[in-house]
């Protein structure tokens, strides 16, 4: 085992200088203006809004699959897929107002 270990601890090391050559491309791409980053900062922000309202979605539709009559369990599954959408509509909400104020402020500022 201590072999192995000293073989790929060996190996790493003779591809340093190859790994530290290596160029990362940036991961915001070319950024001109500010409005750009929050741009992309947004559009990530509203796709992980999106799996996590899918999530939420599921485990609501879960509870009322597997509730099996009890009305409790049912209320709980219809509760959780209510306030699932009522999210979704503030998120969205707030991104269109932000989008909103974002491209007023970027045209007042190119008209001065």
């Amino acid at each position: 085992m201590k072999k192995i270990n000293s073989t790929i601890i060996s190996l790493f090391f003779l591809a340093l200088p190859f790994i530290a050559r290596a160029e990362l491309a940036n991961p915001l791409g070319a950024i001109e203006r500010p409005e750009q980053v929050y741009g992309r900062v947004i559009a990530a922000f509203m796709g992980f809004v999106g799996v996590l309202s899918l999530a939420v979605f599921v485990y609501g539709g879960m509870q009322l699959i597997l509730s099996k009559g009890n009305e409790e369990m049912i209320t709980r599954g219809k509760d959780t897929i209510v306030w699932a959408v009522i999210g979704m509509g503030l998120v969205f909400t707030s991104y269109a107002i932000l989008r909103f104020v974002i491209s007023t402020l970027s045209v007042s500022t190119n008209i001065s």
